[in-house]
């Protein structure tokens, strides 16, 4: 049996000790079919609008490139996450955000400042996670984010093969980047020329897991 058939195969099975302890706080999950349903849905769990990066407006997805998903506490949406993937194919990480920036902030120049060296490392097929959200009037912990967001990253696993999984998140949060399944972060990845992109900040940390870690951890 191949590598990356025995590591789906256990994949699977933290996929369902993830759902597990998901049903047993009285949650569910939901991945939409139709990403009409995603705006309302996203609205739902306290976020105002997507990132661009994952803005339905700004970005052509597939249901073979890209999913969400929802934490369901009954009929109610109390919390979401989205996946989507891309193979750079020798493409540098930085050129990319570069490009891809310049098109999802409507800006007529690049908005990149500099992008720290260390994402250099970050190649080939990747995996993006980002707009976590859980609704602040839900009940919730760091074993119910974590849960739902490795569910999420398991999600993906099964359905791409992967060189990186990587997310960014606010530097406070530096701290949690093991609970939410990673295990290399860069600080300051993104300096950003003025005025800084809404929703962005000189701060974020990028953080990340290769394929080797990942098959190591799971």
């Amino acid at each position: 049996m191949r590598g990356i058939e025995r590591l789906r195969m256990r994949v699977s099975r933290m996929a369902q000790e993830h759902l597990r302890q998901l049903n047993a706080r009285g949650l569910d999950v939901y991945v939409p079919e139709d990403f009409d349903e995603v705006p309302a849905l996203v609205a739902a769990t306290g976020r105002e609008k997507s990132t661009p990066m994952l803005d339905l407006h700004r970005n052509d997805f597939l249901r073979s490139n890209a999913f969400w998903l929802f934490l369901m506490q009954g009929d109610d949406c109390v919390g979401g996450c989205a996946a989507r993937y891309y193979d750079l194919a020798g493409e540098s990480l930085e050129n990319y955000l570069r490009r891809t920036s310049q098109a999802q902030y409507n800006r007529e120049t690049d908005p990149i400042k500099s992008v720290a060296r260390p994402t250099d490392r970050i190649s080939g097929r990747l995996i993006y996670m980002g707009d976590l959200q859980i609704n602040p009037a839900a009940r919730s912990n760091v074993t119910v984010r974590s849960a739902f967001f490795q569910l999420a990253q398991a999600l993906a696993v099964l359905e791409w093969d992967f060189d990186w999984i990587y997310a960014f998140v606010d530097y406070q949060h530096r701290r949690l980047v093991p609970d939410y399944g990673f295990n290399y972060y860069v600080t300051d990845a993104i300096t950003w020329h003025d005025p800084i992109p809404e929703g962005r900040r000189n701060d974020h940390v990028l953080v990340a897991i290769d394929f080797e870690s990942f098959s190591h951890f799971w």
